[in-house]
């Protein structure tokens, strides 16, 4: 087992390498004072030196994390203001006056008003509350939503939650108005604030003990400072923390644990009870919290309006909570919806940006508001790099999302770049702002600059795991501890594991799932992936994992999900290299007219400048790769075998299945040497404005059989495929599979492969492209081979090779 050790793994001059991360406080635990805890705690070793890893150096930090011994919420007067906001309170109750809970869209602001709302009127006060449309009036204080509520309800306060930090001209107005503000967000505060009592941990001068606290849990502690007993809304106060992704460590940790016990039990908020009993959730943890239960109340906000999920956890009708429950879950379908679609048009759009930059800019007149962060976290995740999504509302002002990577401060960025800004706000990894159109070049070159100040290795491509353990150390006892560590999230992410192996049965399922199983028996499921030929080979292979509990038929096993996967040495079987590159010259009807390339030779490829981003080396021929690999050409480059990612890290890639790439992501694209087809190069110039290099390294060798006897054989066995299919319900999802089964037959795969697609192109064979399988059928008909282009080009190939 290691030692006390957080690894970032990344790709350096094509091989990897591991290097320490030191964690937010080191430990001073050494091996012996692990396994004393230990033994101590009765505890897997694993646990401990997580724990040590993550900054609890003793035995009573860690006694203390696991179980929160002699624990409770800190005194809510810490808070600075918390005593002028109770008097207040309490005389708005004597004199009868109306309060107005001004809230936000999102599941915090949701769930907090929705506590206040709850709390106020148990507490005796005339509470009201108004949750602005994010598409009629955007985030926080805006003045004509604060005239319409208002008009409405004629308030003596308004007491916002969530939102208001940054509220400084508009509590100016409010008050000029006759209405008294309070102001109890958790954003970050500006150099100047309003003028009013505030309550947020994150004021300078404000001795609260813990400075992470989401704006519902600040709720909560108004409550507590009213009098109230924490447990009535610990369950409300729990969602809204791991929904707005605040440090899941200190009082959040409490909060959330706490909070789980009320969501597991009978009691709680009647609206979020039915919420749960539709969802049929049991067991609930902070997983689904965040994937399951926060997007259903995100989604009224994102789409529609908020107060129906506010009126949820308000209302006490059973038929008014079933038909909330009801929208909310209509409400989530169309939201995904929308996800996938802006997701394609972001997509295409991103090839026609600068990619080269070490941050994501797109901006649309049409895409919906409420759904951009969803957008920008994926494509930062995705790429490497911060994302800045921008979107057109109906005062022809764009209103941006903005997420971030480790390691860079999205709220700081944003204050360096405030003078282009109408406002702005938010934390280190999420924020959110206003600009007009014409500041959006100007605010560019200054988020250019300031991160291209940064040292490049923030941006390179890292995979993170806590310790390596061997497969052997992984059972359900282990499992069932790490459960001790939860809830996790921000801060406390639940821990990866690394384990090492060799020889992996590889299975293919439902078309983009995969599970790998050693020669023990070990499982390991890798979701949304369909790239089985990286895990084949005899190749030492990393896996890094992370460990679960499963409970079937009464019996509980360890379910292992793959997180991340690095080799030493990619697996390059001969067969499949071929097979791909025959398919890849299997293109047909592209133009080959006005092809522009740039010849260069090896040596001069040696020397080359590639930069992080932006250039696709492609290896048709594995002799040529192992001479670039053996040669280390180039600084930072990520390798792959037919398949690569969608960002446009700098990538070599052997033998490509092109289709899959997104080619106009890419300033520059090198062939290992001139392709086998020129069509091919019509292909790659339609799909990309790149500079396309022709290196002088060998050709590949195509061994294949051209002779018609060769294709009435092939033939036979897409009958003999066909009929087995049938009777043996047997289902492949591509054309590789479909020449694995034929290589039975005593075909092998890349003269399958050919043969196949020629038959397509002659109709002998057709293909359902709608299913998620690789459904075909069969035509009896007589087709000339010359008939076919891709015959035409592969002969000549070959007549050219043999010469």
């Amino acid at each position: 087992m290691a030692g006390s050790s957080f690894f970032i793994l990344k790709l350096f001059k094509g091989k990897i390498f591991m290097k320490l991360v030191q964690m937010l406080s080191k430990s001073t635990l050494n091996a012996l004072q692990v396994k004393d805890i230990a033994t101590q705690l009765n505890l897997p070793q694993p646990i401990v030196q997580i724990l040590a890893d993550r900054g609890f150096s003793s035995l009573q930090e860690i006694r203390q994390f696991l179980y929160l011994e002699n624990m409770q919420l800190y005194d809510p007067f810490e808070l600075k203001n918390m005593h002028a906001v109770v008097h207040r309170l309490k005389q708005a109750k004597v004199k009868g006056q109306v309060v107005v809970i001004y809230g936000d869209y999102d599941c915090d602001g949701v769930c907090s008003s929705a506590l206040l709302y709850n709390c106020f009127v148990k507490f005796g006060i005339v509470a009201k509350v108004h949750l602005p449309s994010r598409y009629k009036y955007g985030y926080g204080l805006k003045m004509k939503s604060i005239f319409e509520l208002i008009q409405m309800y004629n308030p003596s306060l308004i007491v916002t939650c969530d939102c208001g930090i940054s509220g400084v001209n508009e509590v100016t107005q409010i008050k000029a108005l006759g209405v008294d503000v309070i102001v109890t967000d958790h954003h970050e505060p500006g150099e100047i604030l309003p003028d009013c009592p505030i309550v947020n941990p994150r004021q300078k001068d404000c001795k609260y003990p813990d400075k992470n606290l989401c704006g519902t849990a600040i709720a909560l502690k108004i409550a507590q400072a009213l009098g109230f007993d924490e447990k009535l809304y610990l369950d409300l106060a729990c969602i809204a923390t791991v929904g707005d992704m605040v440090s899941l460590i200190g009082e959040n940790r409490w909060i959330v644990l706490k909070g789980l016990k009320i969501l597991n039990s009978k009691s709680g908020n009647k609206g979020l009870k039915k919420l749960l009993q539709v969802l049929q959730l049991k067991n609930i943890n902070s997983q689904d919290i965040a994937f399951k239960i926060v997007p259903l109340i995100n989604a009224a906000g994102r789409l529609d309006d908020a107060t129906i999920a506010h009126t949820l956890f308000t209302c006490d009708d059973d038929l008014q909570i079933e038909n909330i429950v009801s929208k909310l879950m209509e409400d989530n379908q169309r939201r995904k919806e929308i996800c996938t679609f802006q997701y394609s048009e972001a997509v295409k759009m991103l090839s026609n940006i600068d990619l080269q930059r070490r941050f994501i800019l797109l901006v649309s007149d049409t895409w919906e508001k409420g759904l951009t962060g969803i957008l920008a976290a994926r494509l930062a995740n995705e790429f490497g790099r911060p994302c800045f999504v921008l979107a057109l509302d109906k005062d022809r002002i764009y209103k941006a999302t903005a997420r971030s990577i480790v390691g860079v401060d999205m709220f700081a960025l944003l204050s360096e770049a405030k003078q282009t800004l109408i406002e702005y706000g938010g934390h280190n990894q999420a924020a959110g702002f206003s600009i007009l159109s014409d500041n959006i070049k100007k605010f560019e070159q200054i988020i250019d600059e300031k991160l291209n100040s940064l040292d490049e290795n923030m941006f390179a491509k890292r995979q993170y795991f806590d310790l390596y353990i061997e497969q052997r150390q992984i059972n359900v006892d282990l499992v069932k501890a790490l459960n001790l560590l939860e809830p996790f999230g921000m801060a406390n992410p639940r821990p990866i594991f690394k384990i090492v192996q060799k020889k992996l049965q590889v299975q293919l399922l439902k078309e983009k799932h995969i599970k790998l199983t050693d020669q023990s028996g070990f499982e390991v499921m890798s979701f949304n992936d369909c790239n089985t030929i990286k895990y084949s080979g005899d190749n030492e292979k990393e896996l890094a994992i992370q460990l679960f509990l499963n409970e079937f038929n009464n019996r509980i096993s360890v379910t292992s999900i793959l997180v991340h996967f690095n080799t030493q040495q990619m697996f390059i079987p001969k067969n499949w290299a071929q097979s791909s590159l025959v398919l890849s010259n299997c293109f047909f009807g592209h133009s080959v007219n006005r092809i522009q390339t740039v010849n260069i030779t090896f040596e001069q490829l040696q020397h080359k400048e590639i930069n992080q981003y932006g250039t696709l080396i492609i290896c048709n021929n594995i002799l040529n790769y192992q001479k670039m690999k053996d040669k280390n050409f180039c600084n930072e480059v990520e390798h792959c075998f037919m398949f690569c990612g969608l960002n446009n890290n700098s990538k070599i890639i052997v033998t490509p299945i092109f289709e899959q790439i997104e080619l106009g992501f890419y300033q520059e694209i090198v062939f290992d040497s001139e392709p086998l087809s020129k069509s091919l190069l019509g292909y790659v110039q339609e799909k990309t404005n790149a500079k396309i290099f022709i290196c002088d390294m060998p050709k590949p060798y195509l061994n294949l059989d051209l002779s018609r006897q060769a294709f009435i054989e092939c033939y036979k066995v897409i009958e003999d495929i066909k009929n087995e299919n049938i009777t043996k319900n047997m289902r492949q999802t591509n054309l590789f599979e479909l020449a694995l089964l034929a290589k039975k037959y005593g075909i092998e795969q890349c003269q399958f492969i050919m043969c196949f697609r020629i038959f397509q192109e002659l109709q002998i064979v057709k293909t359902h492209s709608n299913s998620q399988f690789l459904h075909f059928e069969i035509n009896k008909i007589k087709a000339e081979l010359d008939n076919s282009s891709i015959y035409r080009n592969i002969y000549t190939i070959i007549a050219k090779t043999d010469s």
